[in-house]
């Protein structure tokens, strides 16, 4: 059984799903998959400078929370 990190086309679909969100102003949504995408391997995080940029406070805190969650669940 391979494991999500060895999966690019889960991180793909995550990012997708971020583009997405953002571009229909479902800020949580964004958040979300950018979370769940950071949880899986880091890169994805360097999106949250673009939250940043943009001021969309509720996507950074759903995709701070998620991260954290998934986090601890792996420990």
């Amino acid at each position: 059984m391979r494991s999500l990190p060895d999966r690019p086309w889960v991180l793909l679909l995550l990012l997708a799903g971020v583009w997405l969100a953002d571009r229909h102003q479902f800020p949580s949504g964004a958040g979300l998959c950018i979370g769940l995408a950071a949880s899986i391997k880091l890169f994805p995080a360097f999106l949250l400078l673009y939250l940043i940029a943009r001021r969309e406070w509720r996507a950074i805190v759903v995709a701070a929370v998620t991260l954290v969650v998934r986090s601890e669940q792996h420990t």
